[in-house]
């Protein structure tokens, strides 16, 4: 036989915030909390009702999969309130003798959370830029998977903790080391110099390097945002060629003086 938790359980399991909820064997809920009545509507004289008409389609057959196994689950759903706004939950269910105790934690928080993070790895992956986070040793954590494809990596697991500044060599490996010195003091610094990709192709780099900040303030990572300026470079080459050719071109048709042509 389904009954109410006694009149002492009933108080406390009224100040919590969670759902609470004793259901039958089918899932049809004769009882519920202060909290479940308050996001249902439900009243202690209404007939039972079926958590299942809170779920999606797809989220209820889950639901009931999970009961028909009439053991201990927990799982992440989301649950629509009484003005049909659906809210996530963590749930946990017990199966105590013939009916169901059933606890739900709001987590609509957490998954926005989650959702945005996701929306911005998403933003992060889809961009060419070699995004990379380093350790404060310059050691490789993290790159983004549009930057693997513009560096020519097929297996991020073969750099994963090499040391960044070993991708570059003579001057702009001073350079990246200087930028990473300033980066764990603080500063956020940008520069410009060659490397090759991951498989040896040459590039042209415009390098911004900045601290990442933990929860208190300190500089616990660092990030390196490389854009491939080879194109650019390669234009503005064409020009500085390009204008030389028209100098040179003006100064043969008006120059006489063999050792002024040479120069």
């Amino acid at each position: 036989m389904l009954t109410a938790p006694p009149l002492e359980a009933r108080l406390w399991l009224d100040a919590l915030p969670q759902l609470v909820w004793l259901a039958s064997p089918d899932g049809l809920i004769h009882w519920g909390n202060r909290a479940w009545r308050s996001f249902t509507a439900q009243r202690d004289t209404d007939p039972p009702i079926d958590v299942r008409t809170r779920l999606s389609p797809d989220d209820a057959a889950r639901f009931e999969r999970l009961m028909s196994s009439g053991s201990t689950f927990a799982l992440d759903l989301p649950l629509r309130d009484v003005g049909g706004e659906l809210q996530w939950f963590h749930l946990n269910a017990t199966r105590e003798a013939d009916q169901w105790l059933m606890t739900g934690s709001n987590i609509s928080g957490l998954k926005d959370e989650q959702f945005r993070r996701q929306t911005l790895q998403g933003v992060i992956d889809a961009s060419p830029n070699c995004i990379k986070v380093v350790d404060l040793e310059g050691r490789l954590l993290d790159m983004n998977a549009g930057g693997r494809v513009t560096m020519e990596i097929d297996d991020f697991e073969l750099c994963r903790n090499l040391a960044w500044p070993s991708f570059w060599t003579g001057e702009a490996r001073t350079l990246v080391e200087a930028a990473l010195e300033r980066a764990c003091a603080g500063e956020a610094s940008t520069f410009e110099a060659p490397t090759t990709t991951y498989k040896g192709s040459p590039r042209e780099w415009e390098v911004s390097v900045a601290p990442i900040y933990d929860a208190h303030g300190h500089v616990h990572q660092v990030s390196a945002v490389s854009r491939d300026i080879t194109a650019r470079r390669e234009a503005q080459d064409a020009v500085v060629a390009l204008d030389a050719f028209v100098a040179f071109s003006e100064a043969v048709g008006t120059e006489t003086d063999l050792r002024a042509l040479v120069r």
